[in-house]
């Protein structure tokens, strides 16, 4: 089975629903963040992570003339792009692409070569993987297009190989502007970091690297009485390993996971107002 959805979305009860009904039992996901969101499919659960289309997603010989680019949603389970948004948008110029929605203003969207080349004219953009700290098809589009990518440090962006200050400029909104200004002074450091930001997604996160269903496929095929297929890591290829070695849940460090995982901390010490308060922050995701 294939679920496509963000790691909270509600289309995930439809999906197993149906993976039941038709007695699916092993499944992809492109989220890495989906195994902590749905734990009780974890040790089924496969990514197949988002990759880019080289062809498209390139430098395009246009004019830098877009010092910060920002675009999407600003919902609040966007916490880290809405509080990096406030804070650059008061000391950089910066262009905003709104989420247009999904009816007839999607229209406007930009998207494909026209979205890529605005990329390509962005010295600094933005992106976020919402609440959940996902890795989004954003975060390798931008490097691959040659602007300078703008994140949350996080581990799933460890896990494809993101490093602040090497290949992308990782951290929270109250150091984002510094930074920011440091790279604006060296501009040959600036290059550089763009440059291998490039390099990392069109080496390793292009869609020619996405063999794991194919993987998967094949190990189906061999696969003894007693073994398993497990995959090293988010972004790694699967394997075939003893049935009794339980894969390790990789963990993006949801925002309102860890808030849940308090609350039910708390009331398994009987505070249940403080277990109140923790599953009530919740809400302001």
């Amino acid at each position: 089975g294939f679920l496509h959805s963000d790691p909270y979305d509600l289309a995930r009860a439809v999906f197993l629903s149906d993976m039941d009904r038709w007695g699916v039992e092993q499944f992809f996901t492109t989220s890495v963040a989906m195994a902590e969101y749905t734990p009780e499919i974890a040790d089924r659960l496969f990514v197949w992570p988002n990759s880019v289309d080289p062809a498209v997603f390139r430098p395009y010989p246009v004019e830098k003339n877009i010092p910060v680019l920002f675009t999407g949603s600003q919902e609040r389970h966007y916490p880290w792009r809405n509080a990096v948004g406030r804070v650059l948008s008061r000391s950089f110029a910066t262009m905003t692409m709104p989420h247009y929605g999904w009816g007839k203003a999607g229209g406007r969207t930009v998207f494909g070569e026209d979205y890529a080349r605005l990329l390509s004219a962005s010295m600094f953009v933005p992106a976020c993987g919402s609440m959940s700290r996902d890795l989004v098809r954003k975060h390798l589009e931008i490097p691959a297009a040659g602007a300078c990518l703008v994140a949350e440090d996080t581990p799933a962006l460890a896990a494809f190989g993101f490093t602040d200050m090497q290949n992308c400029v990782l951290g929270d909104a109250g150091e984002i502007a510094e930074k920011l200004d440091a790279l604006l002074a060296d501009r040959p450091r600036l290059d550089g970091i763009v440059a291998a930001g490039q390099q990392l997604v069109h080496e390793a996160h292009v869609q020619a690297c996405r063999s794991q269903v194919l993987e998967w496929l094949q190990l189906q095929a061999v696969q003894r009485p007693g073994e398993r297929i497990v995959q090293a890591g988010p972004a790694g290829s699967l394997f075939l390993a003893p049935a009794e070695n339980a894969p390790a849940v990789f963990r993006t460090g949801g925002r309102d996971r860890a808030l849940l995982e308090a609350g039910w901390e708390l009331l398994r010490e009987q505070d249940t107002e403080g277990a109140r308060r923790e599953f009530l922050k919740c809400l302001n995701y």
